[in-house]
């Protein structure tokens, strides 16, 4: 064999070893490495992904915590709020297996509501609660540092850009719901995976599990998103032929001690917030229980869609006056990011386990969560996180792969073109149309009109001696939310059912849903001025029933305060 051939087979080798850790957290990299990282054009590429990854960051901010209180609180909002109420005032979450979710969004709103002083839970406001959600939406963009080495740091960048910008991902990271912080804990527990497939430390191990753990107490999708990562390593361990079952099999027992140690972490995370740090109660059994009602849920409910009910949300989606809202620019990424997994093609050797895995992963989920009858726009954000995964991997294949310097210019322009479209989409979603239903986002939302009822309310109160101790009733069935959370100053109200057939408090709430001719079954209903209706939620109008000389006097009061306001004259 030649001198050359060697070379040339000793530079193959070299291709197919697994490139050292982008954080430079393997220790075995030797100096060679260590000399190559300090070279000046290594550095400048490092501080140029940094000062990218960074402005990534400043825009996932610029989008997600300005103006957080532009729309009313959703149903599902208001109702963790009140939720909170008990782990605020009592230092107690009482997990509920057949209703509501996992602590850790509670307890995260109760870290920021001490850093915040917050002293009354009646003194909260939208802006508090969403801030939450937002700080981990922010979060999540540092995570992508977690898969730099594994996608090389061009996908890195685009990928960050497009967590950043993606309207779902900014839309939903503005609401007091638990999906974004589950976002926030699946990539923390992909990404540590991923190190520890890179690196064999044992911290990865443990911050894996702290993920998996807090996933868990976060949200019972976790089921769905555990099943798809185990069966994607599993399809990714025979697709690449790794003698997993040997490796497991004639793993040492000090080893088995280290592997299981990380998932004792988890573990005991998820306990911990389940059982309010080890008080008594069924907390840690129902966190197990849960799934059987769970299922059931999953396959008869109101919210039941057809099988692509979650790629038109994110395919294409135009309403009559309203703005296109599209994330096909990431959903065509990622498929050109998959082909490129499978084909090898555009992607370096050591790169393919983790692109392999992101695809079947992702595909597992997509499959899953279309075949699963009960869907919400939200739940979306479970897979879409993949495939923005894979599109920043997809758009770097397809600039390596292109043949000629003036085409990668014009499919860069193109890519910066579309991730300015996902920030107009972005600002129109949470800025222009926060409540509208032509914003595929609004899923069964408040209308603003509830804010006017509280409005109302509140004067009606304030021309009333009693005040915020002024008897109110609710008649709206399930269906009076947010108006509690909205009327919460209130201590003295009574919610029915079902309409009542006369009325015995000054003011009287009642939803068309639960009476739609109000005037035959409220008897004394005469009595009263009738306002409204006005809006709570698609389909449904609330009427407020206020006994006439409360009303009279609340117009005499504001004819009083018109009358005593300075003109505007010239």
């Amino acid at each position: 064999m030649t001198q050359n051939s060697e070379t040339d087979k000793s530079r193959g080798e070299a291709s197919l070893r697994p490139a050292h850790s982008f954080a430079g957290a393997q220790a075995e990299g030797g100096t060679e490495h260590s000399a190559l990282n300090l070279h000046p054009y290594h550095l400048q590429h490092r501080v140029l992904f940094f000062l990218e990854l960074f402005a990534s960051l400043t825009t996932a901010a610029a989008f997600r915590l300005p103006q957080l209180s532009l729309r009313p609180l959703h149903a599902d909002e208001s109702i963790n709020a009140d939720k909170f109420r008990e782990l605020f005032e009592k230092g107690l979450f009482t997990y509920n297996p057949r209703e509501y979710h996992g602590p850790t969004l509670f307890y995260a709103a109760r870290v920021a509501a001490a850093l915040e002083h917050a002293k009354h839970w009646i003194d909260l406001t939208e802006t508090d609660y969403r801030r939450v959600p937002a700080f981990f939406g922010i979060l999540s963009i540092l995570l992508i540092l977690l898969f730099a080495d594994g996608t090389g740091k061009l996908a890195a960048t685009v990928a960050a850009a497009l967590l950043a910008l993606s309207p779902a991902m900014v839309f939903y990271s503005r609401y007091f719901i638990h999906e974004i912080l589950f976002v926030f804990f699946t990539l923390g527990a992909i990404g540590a995976g991923w190190r520890l497939f890179r690196t064999r430390h044992r911290r990865w191990m443990v911050v894996a599990g702290l993920s998996l753990g807090l996933m868990h107490a976060t949200k019972e999708t976790f089921s769905l998103v555990f099943f798809s990562m185990f069966a994607s390593v599993l399809i990714c361990a025979l697709w690449h032929r790794h003698p997993l079952h040997r490796h497991l099999l004639e793993m040492p027992a000090h080893r088995w001690a280290s592997h299981t140690g990380g998932i004792t972490v988890g573990v005991l995370a998820s306990m911990l917030l389940f059982s309010n740090f080890l008080q008594p109660g069924r907390g840690p059994l129902d966190s197990i229980l849960t799934y059987a009602s769970y299922f059931h849920r999953a396959q008869v409910s109101i919210h039941d869609q057809p099988f692509g009910y979650y790629f038109r949300i994110l395919g294409w989606n135009y309403g009559g006056g309203g703005p296109i809202f599209s994330e096909g620019f990431i959903l065509i990424l990622a498929l050109v990011g998959m082909l490129a997994a499978i084909t090898g093609q555009g992607i370096r050797k050591a790169h393919l386990h983790l692109a392999r895995f992101l695809t079947v992963y992702t595909l597992i989920l997509t499959l899953i969560h279309c075949i699963v009858p009960y869907k919400t726009p939200w739940n979306a954000l479970n897979f879409l996180a993949g495939f923005i995964l894979l599109a920043g991997i997809g758009s770097a294949a397809l600039l390596r792969n292109l043949p000629t310097r003036p085409v990668k210019i014009l499919a860069t322009l193109i890519l910066l073109a579309g991730l300015t479209n996902l920030g107009w989409q972005s600002y129109n979603a949470n800025f222009r149309y926060p409540a509208d239903q032509r914003n595929p986002y609004v899923y069964g939302h408040s209308s603003p009109d509830v804010l006017k009822i509280r409005d109302l309310v509140e004067s009606l109160a304030s021309a009333d001696p009693q005040g915020h101790d002024i008897p109110i009733k609710i008649a709206a069935g399930e269906n009076c939310w947010p108006i509690p959370w909205y009327l919460r100053r209130f201590p003295n109200i009574g919610y029915l059912m079902d309409a009542p057939k006369t009325i015995d408090v000054p003011i009287l709430l009642v939803s068309s849903d639960v009476a739609e001719d109000k005037e035959d079954i409220l008897l004394n209903a005469g009595e009263y001025h009738v306002a409204g209706p006005r809006g709570l939620r698609p389909g449904i109008a609330m009427y407020i029933y206020v006994k006439k000389d409360l009303w009279r006097e609340y117009i005499d009061r504001n004819r009083k305060q018109a009358s005593s306001k300075p003109s505007s004259g010239n």
